[in-house]
């Protein structure tokens, strides 16, 4: 891989960058890795990151710079001890157990959280200089199991492996194409494709150019390179394990020199079954990291605004409005003039009258009027009046909301389980992290909580103490 941090002088542009991407790595969501919630969680103090578990009991003291995502059961965690040098391209990696003890010490550029027993790992090859002040370093990588053995040798400078390990598939770019490699380095789908994603369920979505050269098509192949869907799409995106929402276009000659593109969005299969029919400009998977297991979904159309669309039969069961979020729990918020929920069959539970509504459970709401929200039934019963500054939706049966300083936890009965345990100002985070685990804060500090308002772990985190997403 070509990877070129640039210095101008003493500052390396691309620091800030770096840094970013070792914080989004903590949150990453891996396509077909499913996270379960964590025992496990990372906090911060100066700069350094130690690691708790859900009883407040410090697992690992703050000495390293934790980025890898803590999976449930994953039974390696790395952590380095990267202090930033201009002029240094290796650091110290160590993996350690979930007692936090070492089991392996390694020297790399980078090695990203495991994936199906593979970790990407980047060694400096060298570093060429351009002008005065001026220089970038070039990096072989490769891949290698738990044990920090090499299992897929370093590539050449110019190479690119890319992606997670998943389905027995590896990423690979040569030449600005991309193919696919199996865990013993072997070239098993050809450079082929312009656009290209790591595989899922068995299935990758890659991207061919058109017969004029000027736009990528997207399908589906499997492992073996087979194409399932045709290359004819203009977007595909994943819903789940074998459904997707994908888009195509037409083209119309105006005149000699004007085309009109008119896009048609449908819901189709790996089989190229189509679900629902391909004659909506958009279709709504925002929750498509949350799984979604809607047999319903949100379509557009932009002359008549949005309408619910029932998966197979491709009937419209609910239309037509303004705005709509995306179908969840069997419900979905949706605005004409006002907000208001509607089930999937279109039927009105809370009407339209109303600043904002969101789903917070299976069975609960909130509705904002004006700046106070109140917590409903799905059904539309009002459970209680507009009080609240802020709410957040139900995890592990709890709620947090917010009324001016006060802050309350509580139950899907909205029995108060705790009250006033954190301070609110700047606090905008769900404090529920686990079954009796909530995180408060505390003079700019985090901290974790039990059910009792009892303090499991002090506030001393300089970041936020999140345990693993229920995806």
């Amino acid at each position: 891989m070509l990877a070129i941090p640039i210095w101008v002088g003493n500052i390396n542009i691309n620091e800030m960058i770096f840094k970013n991407f070792l914080l989004f790595s903590i949150c990453f969501y891996s396509i077909g890795q499913t996270i379960k919630f964590d025992t496990l969680a990372y906090f911060e103090v100066n700069e350094k990151s130690g690691i708790v578990d859900r009883n407040g009991k410090i697992i690992l003291k703050p000495k390293y710079v934790c980025y890898t995502t803590l999976y449930l059961g994953d039974s390696i965690i790395i952590a380095s001890d990267i202090k930033w040098n201009h002029n240094k391209d290796l650091y110290n990696y160590y993996f350690l157990n979930r007692k936090g003890d070492i089991i392996k010490r390694l020297k790399a550029n980078h090695i990203s959280s495991f994936s199906n027993g593979l970790a990407m790992i980047s060694l400096p090859v060298k570093k060429e200089h351009l002008l005065k002040g001026i220089s970038f370093s070039i990096f072989d990588e490769g891949y290698i199991d738990r044990s920090g053995k090499m299992v897929i040798p370093l590539e050449n400078g110019y190479s690119n492996l890319q992606g997670k390990f998943n389905s027995g598939r590896i990423l690979k770019e040569l030449d600005s194409k991309y193919g696919y490699i199996d865990a013993n380095n072997v070239l098993v789908i050809p450079h082929l494709y312009e656009e290209a994603s790591a595989f899922a369920y068995g299935t990758a979505i890659v991207g061919k150019k058109d017969l004029y050269d000027t736009n990528t098509l997207f399908g589906l192949i499997n492992t073996n390179g087979d194409t399932l869907l045709p290359f004819r799409y203009e977007k595909i995106s994943r819903v789940r394990d074998s459904l997707f929402i994908a888009k195509y276009y037409s083209e119309t000659q105006i005149d000699t020199f004007q085309y009109r593109y008119t896009f048609f969005s449908g819901v189709i299969n790996a089989h190229h079954d189509t679900l629902i029919h391909f004659e909506y400009d958009s279709i709504k998977n925002e929750y498509h990291t949350y799984w979604n297991e809607e047999n319903y979904f949100m379509c557009n159309k932009r002359e008549s605004g949005w309408r619910i669309v029932e998966l197979g039969s491709s009937k419209e069961t609910g239309c037509c409005y303004e705005e709509a979020r995306q179908l969840r729990y069997g419900y979905a918020p949706v605005r004409k003039g006002k907000w208001g929920l509607v089930d999937s069959l279109g039927q009105e539970k809370i009407p339209y009258e109303y600043d904002e509504v969101i789903l917070l459970s299976r069975t609960r709401a909130g509705v904002r009027k004006g700046d106070k929200w109140s917590y409903w039934k799905t059904d539309g019963t009002k459970l209680t009046d507009f009080l609240y500054d802020e709410i957040i939706r139900f995890r592990f049966g709890l709620s947090y909301a917010r009324n001016g300083t006060k802050s309350y936890i509580y139950d899907e009965d909205l029995k108060i389980q705790l009250e006033n345990f954190t301070e609110t100002e700047n606090f905008k985070l769900d404090p529920v992290q686990g079954l009796n685990t909530l995180m408060f804060y505390q003079n700019g500090k985090f901290g974790l909580k039990n059910r009792k308002g009892e303090i499991l772990f002090p506030a001393k985190s300089d970041e936020p103490i999140l345990f693993g997403e229920d995806w």
